[in-house]
């Protein structure tokens, strides 16, 4: 195994109707195509297990447990492409096209098989510019400095840093359009704010780009708060979602890892993709006023017990 490479790198996780997750992968010189499927055959096996979990989360949009179960998923697969990857390296073989691999059950036994199924990548496409107020780069505008996250880039336009996020991020538009159309609409210290749209050769947006952040940290990473800061912090997420639903606008989706601090220890509400995560807005209050208070007070409560360890 020692001439596998350091860190194969994922572009996207992708769901398919019929419950799979599948996953295009850059392992050294060769790309592969990894595929986890339900299992008609094998009632209990390891793949329908974890497929049920992943397709849960997924009807309860519960991000977290989304990422969890889909990671569980790719580990299922992934010790198949890397001993795939050993043999290949070692026979000099050279990359012939993307490789397909599965993980499924035979006679109780996790194994290896190739299959057939076509991905096309990026799932996404741009979307039509209809958004006439907002100014508008093309790619060759913008300087790449690092990747964040995957689909959101810190760049330069010009001597000006933005955050980029792209339409690819995600496996639906909707979120992407659904920002746009939120952010166009906002003007307060405590959202972040959108400059451009990011367009190609016919006009499509690509990407929007954000209001930097510097050396920016999620609420959900902070270990102690005091007095101040909690008082300062509850206000400003207060007063933002208090802007917003007087503009009929929601934020969506309100949790402490959609809240970034500023070096000057102020907040920004970011992403504003929609949905809700479990356990900080139930589903029945997804992207409605109840559910950004909803959120708001577990927000308030995650930061009461901060302070009561601190």
């Amino acid at each position: 195994m020692d001439s596998l490479p350091n860190g194969p790198s994922v572009d996207l996780l992708f769901f398919r109707e019929g419950a799979a997750v599948e996953t295009l992968v850059d392992c050294g010189s060769f790309r592969y195509h990894l595929l986890v499927q339900y299992n008609d055959t094998e009632d209990g096996c390891a793949e329908n297990v974890l497929l049920e979990k992943l397709y849960d989360a997924l009807d309860a949009e519960d991000d977290s447990a989304v990422t969890e179960a889909r990671n569980a998923c790719m580990e299922l697969v992934r010790p198949f492409m890397f001993d795939d990857y050993a043999k290949r390296v070692t026979s000099d073989q050279k990359s012939a096209g993307t490789i397909k691999l599965q993980a499924v059950t035979k006679h109780g036994v996790l194994c290896a098989a190739e299959h057939d199924l076509h991905l096309e990548y990026p799932p996404t496409k741009p979307v039509k510019n209809e958004y006439p107020g907002i100014h508008t780069v093309t790619s060759a505008d913008v300087e790449t400095l690092e990747e964040i996250d995957h689909g959101i880039l810190k760049v330069n336009v010009g001597t000006e840093t933005y955050c980029l996020k792209s339409v690819h991020r995600k496996l639906s538009v909707t979120c992407f359009e659904r920002e746009i159309k939120i952010l166009q609409r906002c003007s307060h210290p405590n959202v972040i704010r959108l400059f451009y749209l990011m367009t190609d050769q016919d006009n499509m947006v690509e990407a929007m780009l954000l209001e930097y952040i510097p050396n920016g940290r999620l609420l959900s990473n902070v270990e102690s708060v005091d007095g101040k800061q909690y008082t300062r912090w509850t206000t400003q997420i207060r007063e933002a979602l208090t802007y917003l639903h007087f503009n009929n606008l929601i934020w969506g989706d309100a949790k402490p890892g959609n809240v970034l601090i500023r070096e000057n220890d102020s907040l920004v509400l970011i992403d504003f993709g929609g949905g809700y995560t479990k356990g900080w807005v139930d589903h029945v209050n997804s992207e409605t006023v109840q559910g950004d208070w909803q959120g708001y007070e577990r927000i308030v409560q995650f930061l009461q017990a901060k302070m009561e360890t601190s």
